[in-house]
């Protein structure tokens, strides 16, 4: 065959140009299509971008309105809590002052109820009054095992929270320590024996300051108990067949004196060994009838008369009897010795001074036609006669008080915080719960006659007529000479010993200045002239300035804080030793007459006659209270919320917001001071009381 023919080069130029342009035509429109597609997607992203931009926009434009929405809500919920917590506080306010006004109409019940109703409301800060007069706190003293067996002793302890009951069984002495407040029993000790029957003459019972050991004389063998259990005590100098005539001992019972027809004195080593020995007593040796301990040394009486037994062992005669009495007992008191002497029926009631003064006062007493089966001090120094089928009397100085407690024989007689406590032979322990003891709280000290008795925040401070100072904190009586002044700590008592200051805890300073007042923590403020106030610390001295050159009128000490006011002329101070003292807003046309801190410094009362300021330290809030009549002093309790005066001889009680009497109490009050934020010391009655809330 003949061969194709071949295109000619132009042919074939064209057809390669027709290929390249179909090509290029090609990828052009793909070039195109992927442009449009692009710009399609670019637009669509761009759309979308938009639409969240704007839908975020919106986002938070509606977090926004929900979040001010529920700070709005937020707040209006606070603001509706805060109103719910002021009525709430108000109608709990107004319900406690209900309380009060049923507690002066007698009805406790249903004091006690709006108290109840109060509680989930928010009490207010002197609600613990209500509490105090509404609750039934009396112990009862129950779930003994041997509640039949007769109680032949007991005894309370110094801090008042332990009883200590001994009970006559058939296996001998057994010794039971309840709690004092509540009237649950502690531990029951195995039965102490061989033992005498108790059960027809007085038997003494010594307990510890803490209510840990306790101490139990029998003429065979005496008997000491503690936590690490009972030990025998054989005592040789107590002669056979001599009854115990008195028992005293220290604190921790370390140290024990005892009258058995002589004077024997016990001591306790570090080894728990007692040894004994004879206290010489002259030509009285024998026939010892009582005992007490006064400023650390020995007080007897015997058949001829009382006797101190002085530091070289001599005999001081305080008071010489005219004829053998009957009975006798000896108490050292606060500042003097009190004894109790039976003639027949009549009962003298002595006042007796170990100083210059020996006899400062007697009363008698007549005493029904019935024997006596016991004649004794409570711990309180109030003389006490029993008879039988319960029959009691208490005497002071300024008179007598019938009791029959319990319709039985007593064993013993104690104060209790809320009365009376005693115990009989029929195996009874109970409270007589007295209205005073609510109203002015425990008593501590009856005041000696003719003694001048101040209340201080951390105690008392009473002046002899021999111008001997003493210094009271709880039982613990501190004789200090004739000294000018001392001020009081939790610590101790401070003053001035010529040119030695005497720090509380007993630190020594020789810083100059008036001795003004001392601190819970135990520093002690000085005024140096002319213008300089000093607060001795146990890390140093810190000075500020007054400012005038003047010695402070008058100056008040907060009981729980390092803050003090001061008047000097017309105007008030207050500081607390972090600056200069500061004056604070009064009345700048009158006088202050009386200053009151609350314990915690935080407020300050200012009293013009019948008017009272009460003001906060911090800012300027005051409220004005006015009297029934000028007060004779004043206090602040509660955290300030409550203002306390004496008026007329009475306690009356403030509710300082709105000026309104609370409550009152007691009679013959002369003198009061704030010892914490819910406690208060008072004397009333010649009495030393403390009063606690707690």
């Amino acid at each position: 065959m003949a061969d194709k023919a071949q295109p000619s080069p132009e042919v074939q130029l064209y057809a390669r140009v027709r290929l390249q342009r179909v090509v290029f035509g090609a990828f052009a429109i793909v070039l195109v299509c992927l442009f449009a597609l692009g710009l399609s997607a670019y637009r669509t992203m761009q759309v979308e971008r938009d639409a969240a931009r704007l839908a975020e926009a919106d986002a938070l434009a509606r977090a926004a309105r929900a979040r001010n929405q529920s700070v709005a809500t937020e707040k209006a919920k606070q603001q509706t809590e805060d109103e719910l917590s002021v009525r709430e506080r108000e109608l709990a306010l107004g319900k406690c002052r209900l309380a009060m006004l049923d507690v002066r109409d007698g009805k406790i019940a249903r004091a006690a109820a709006l108290l109840n109703d109060a509680r989930g409301l928010g009490l207010p800060a002197w609600s613990p009054m209500i509490e105090r007069m509404t609750r039934d706190a009396t112990p009862r003293f129950t779930g003994s095992e041997h509640s039949d067996a007769p109680v032949v002793a007991g005894a309370v302890s110094g801090d008042g929270r332990v009883v200590a009951i001994a009970r006559q069984t058939g296996a001998g002495i057994i010794v039971e320590t309840w709690n004092a407040a509540g009237g649950e029993i502690i531990a029951a000790y195995p039965a102490a024996s061989p033992a005498p029957d108790l059960t027809s003459r007085p038997a003494r019972l010594l307990l510890s300051h803490d209510g840990s050991a306790w101490f139990l004389p029998l003429p065979e063998i005496s008997f000491h108990g503690s936590e690490g259990g009972i030990t025998p005590i054989h005592i040789d100098r107590w002669p056979r067949g001599v009854p115990l005539a008195a028992v005293t001992g220290d604190a921790s019972l370390t140290t024990v004196h005892l009258a058995a027809g002589t004077l024997i004195r016990l001591e306790r080593n570090a080894a728990r060994q007692w040894g004994e020995s004879a206290v010489s007593l002259g030509e009285h040796q024998s026939g010892v009838a009582a005992l007490c301990m006064m400023e650390g040394r020995p007080v007897v009486a015997t058949a001829t008369g009382i006797y101190s037994i002085g530091i070289s062992g001599a005999l001081i005669s305080l008071h010489e009897f005219t004829e053998a009495p009957g009975k006798v007992a000896l108490h050292g008191g606060a500042g003097a010795v009190f004894a109790g002497v039976l003639y027949g029926r009549e009962v003298r009631l002595l006042a007796l001074s170990l100083g210059d003064q020996t006899h400062l006062a007697t009363s008698r007493h007549e005493m029904p036609d019935e024997h006596c089966e016991d004649l004794l001090f409570l711990r309180d120094d109030s003389l006490v006669w029993t008879g039988r089928s319960g029959r009691a009397f208490t005497m002071s100085f300024a008179g007598k008080r019938e009791w029959v407690l319990g319709g039985y024989t007593l064993s013993f007689m104690e104060r209790h915080s809320q009365g009376l406590l005693f115990g009989n032979r029929r195996g009874e322990v109970s409270v007589r719960v007295l209205d005073e003891s609510r109203d002015l709280g425990l008593s501590r000290h009856v005041v000696p006659p003719r003694f001048t008795p101040e209340a201080r925040g951390h105690g008392f401070v009473m002046r002899a007529p021999d111008a001997c100072l003493f210094v009271v904190r709880g039982h613990e009586v501190q004789s200090m000479g004739e000294l000018l002044s001392a001020e009081l700590a939790p610590q101790g008592p401070a003053w001035r010993e010529g040119d030695t200051l005497r720090l509380p805890g007993g630190g020594v300073s020789h810083e100059q200045g008036v001795l003004l007042g001392a601190m819970r923590d135990g520093s002690v403020l000085l005024h140096d002239s002319p213008r300089k106030l000093k607060l001795v610390t146990p890390d140093g001295v810190i000075e500020r300035l007054l400012p005038v050159d003047r010695v402070p009128e008058t100056v008040v000490v907060a009981a729980g804080a390092r803050v003090t006011a001061m008047r000097i002329r017309d105007d008030v101070y207050v500081t607390d030793f972090r600056a200069d003292p500061e004056p604070v807003g009064g009345r700048l046309e009158a006088s202050p007459d009386l200053l009151a801190l609350d314990a915690t410094g935080t407020r300050l009362a200012i009293a013009y006659g019948a008017t009272v300021l009460v003001q906060a330290v911090s800012d300027e809030s005051t409220y004005t209270l006015r009297t029934a009549t000028s007060p004779r002093q004043i206090a602040l309790l509660f955290e300030g919320t409550v203002l306390v005066t004496i008026e007329t001889g009475a306690l009356v009680f403030y509710e300082v917001e709105t000026g309104r009497e609370l409550t009152r109490a007691g009679t013959e009050v002369t003198s009061i001071a704030a010892s914490g934020t819910r406690s208060l010391n008072i004397v009333a009655s010649n009495r030393l009381h403390e009063l606690s809330w707690d």
